[in-house]
Formats: C-alpha cells, structure tokens, sequence
C-alpha cells in the first residue's frame, strides 16, 4: 500500500478503453528505452543465516548498504475497473522494471541511491479491444485511444530519481536525475506526470519506516503518509505487524504484514473523489535482516474513483476497482556483500 498514488495511472486509463477499434497492431513510431539486458546474472548476496527471534531479544530490522551495490526489482500492477455509469469493465496490466544503486553510504550507515526504471510495460484490456506497449520495442498501438494515453504512460519509462535513505528506512531529499531533468526541461509536458510527488512514491516503493528498537514476533508499529491525489489530500496511517519468520527462495525472512486508515483531508469535487476501502485492503512483505532489503511484496487495495469530465469534454467515470501489486526481487547484474547483522 505504499504503492498508492500508482493508482492513479488505473484511475486515468479507465476513462479510455470505451469504443473504438477491437484490434491493436503496433507500428515503430517512439524511440525504445534502454532495456534492462543482463546476460550474466549473479545472485543477489549470500543465503542468509536464521536471525535469533525470540519474545525478550528480538531482531533489529535496519536497510543494509554496501558502496556500489545494485539491486534490481519488478513491479507488477494489475488492476479490475468496474465502470459503474457505462456497465464496462477493464483488465489493466502495467510492468516496472527497476534497479537502485547505492552511489555513497555515510558514516550513520544511510545511503545515497539511484533508482532508474529499465523497461515499462502495458497492457489493457476492454470493450474497445487492446492496448500494449512495451518499451523495450518501444513499437506503438495504432489503436485510436492509445494517442490519449501516450503522453501518460511514455514518460514512465524514463522516471529517473536520487534519494536519501536512513538504515531505518526513512526516505529524503529526493529529486529528479541529472538526465531526467534535462528531459523536463526539454519537454515541461512531462512535469505533469513525473512530478516531485510522483518521483517521492517511486522511493517510497521500496522503503518504509522500521521500529526504533529490535521486535519479535507479534510486534507493530505505525507511520503516516500524505498523498495527493488530484484536488484530494489524504492521509494514510499503516500499521504493521511482525507475523514471524519464514524462507523464501532459500532465504530466513522477516513477514510483515501492513493495514491502512486512510483519512480524506476536504472533500472530493464533481471533478474527482476518490475512496480507499480500508477493510478490504492490506499488504504482506518479506524482509531479509541479513541482507537488509526488500525481497517481495504483494498489496491488494480495494477503491472507488469518480472522475467528471473535463470542462465538460469527455466521460464521466464512476470506478470500481481491485488492485494487486507485487514488487519481487531479482537477480543482479553484481553480486552483492550483505553486512552483518548486529
């Protein structure tokens, strides 16, 4: 749930795929983004060794960096519109592939990261037949909406950002790549979809804020975040909870699972609204003390959009909607040296 504002991309997209041609054939008309090609791949760090766990000693659940490191990810969308005024429904697929590197680590263990995004793609499905995209290709539908959605989705293959990020995972100073905002300067219609906020939720994809002190089993812990979302500002407290160790790929992680509340702070407008159903929304993650990262992660949010039309052009829309998300770990090009756990 981290992952929230990502909905949006779902929110816009439904207001397409209404009429329009059953077929979708591509023709090369964008340049392709550099795809994320890793001929030789090595593993991502040593398999850890099972932390102690118990009631009175606890684990320390900290990011681990190492100068250099490189950690490559996907991140996988996949959401069910229910498009409740025009009886329609949807099938909306996006892929992230991604890598951070750790460009500096500090003298407190935080580091400086990188995160690039080397490969997007989509794919959607409705009445008015599909629409795919993939930018390792970087070939186009000639499906008449797809000009609506390009200048959406194209700009998300070149999101480009630099943070700071604590061994507790709290996330700063984040800002646009030197090559990104040259790209902004060249094309400020960008702006609007890789925006600061937008560059911010890509950093808080993958770090989150851990307890202060070492946990056992049956633990929680709570931290706020803002979002906007259009003329909507809302407040999400999560919640987390240690459920207990586990393996995963050979590996002894840590399993957290995540709740929300989420707050409207206004109101919605004829123009947008958007609500979270809370009950119906949660998350479950796979930490690895030793090596200090995320290695998997799955989020199923259930919410509820109405969308006006612009200055009266358009559809209005009114959504339902089921997300799942998933964020996985994947080799790296460079074979990564966890630190030791304290």
């Amino acid at each position: 749930m981290k992952r929230i504002t990502r909905l949006m991309a779902f929110v816009f997209l439904a207001c397409f795929v209404g009429c329009g041609s059953k077929e979708s054939v591509k023709t090369p008309n964008a340049p392709a983004a550099k795809p994320n090609v890793q001929k030789t791949v090595a593993d991502p760090g040593p398999k850890s060794v099972p932390p102690s766990v118990s009631e009175t000693e606890g684990i320390e659940l900290r990011y681990r960096f190492v100068e250099g490191q490189r950690m490559d990810y996907i991140m996988s969308m996949e959401t069910d519109n229910d498009i409740i005024n025009l009886g329609q429904k949807t099938k909306n697929n996006m892929d992230f592939y991604f890598h951070v590197t750790v460009d500096a680590v500090e003298a407190d263990g935080s580091a400086v990261i990188t995160q690039i995004n080397d490969r997007f793609k989509l794919k959607v499905k409705g009445p008015g037949g599909t629409i795919s995209y993939d930018s390792a290709d970087g070939e186009e539908s000639d499906h008449p909406q797809w000009q609506g959605l390009r200048q959406v989705y194209l700009p998300m293959q070149y999101a480009q950002c630099t943070y700071r990020v604590a061994p507790s995972g709290v996330v700063s100073d984040v800002k646009p790549t030197a090559e990104l905002a040259e790209r902004l300067e060249k094309d400020p219609s960008m702006a609007g979809i890789l925006s600061q906020n937008q560059l911010e939720q890509n950093a808080f994809a993958l770090f989150h804020p851990m307890p202060a002190e070492a946990v056992a089993p049956g633990a929680t812990w709570n931290y706020p975040r803002n979002v906007a979302m259009g003329p909507l500002k809302l407040e999400f407290v999560f919640t987390k909870t240690f459920r207990a160790t586990a393996e995963q790929e050979g590996r002894q992680v840590v399993d957290i699972t995540e709740t929300v509340v989420s707050k409207k702070i206004g109101e919605g407008t004829p123009a947008f609204d958007y609500t979270l159903d809370d009950e119906k929304t949660f998350g479950q993650e796979y930490f690895d003390p030793q090596l200090g990262w995320l290695v998997s992660m799955n989020d199923r949010t259930v919410h509820r959009t109405k969308q006006g039309a612009a200055g009266g052009v358009g559809i209005a829309v009114e959504s339902h909607s089921s997300t799942q998300i998933t964020i996985q770990l994947q080799p790296s090009v460079t074979p990564q040296k966890p630190s030791p756990v304290k």
